[in-house]
């Protein structure tokens, strides 16, 4: 099972994309802090992350996003110079659940 990491400020918003990608299949982990979210990272629990641009400010948790498949979601013009090279696909909000999951699927592909 593909183990999914969500790390987001806006906990409704993870909290929805958490219940359907578990639905879908997904082993999915919403961390409380970005402590957590370093330690799940660097424990090697997570397969794919789907984040937010904005949640990803401390250096150390965009560096650590940034070594990961998946999806970061960003607002218009938002940029994060960690990410540059980032192996995520990036999705300019608001996106679609079927955009999201396609682009999963996608990097998921290409990270095996």
């Amino acid at each position: 099972m593909t183990r999914l990491l969500f790390i987001g400020r806006d906990g409704e918003l993870m909290s929805l994309l958490a219940e359907y990608f578990t639905s879908q299949g997904y082993a999915v982990r919403q961390p409380e802090s970005n402590d957590e979210a370093l330690a799940i990272i660097g424990r090697g629990e997570a397969d794919l992350v789907v984040a937010e641009a904005a949640s990803l400010a401390e250096k150390k948790l965009c560096q650590a996003v940034a070594k990961l498949p998946g999806v970061i979601l960003t607002a218009m013009g938002e940029t994060m110079p960690c990410l540059e090279d980032c192996r995520a696909e990036k999705l300019r909000v608001p996106v679609s659940l079927t955009a999201i999951s396609r682009s999963l699927r996608a990097v998921n592909l290409q990270a095996v």
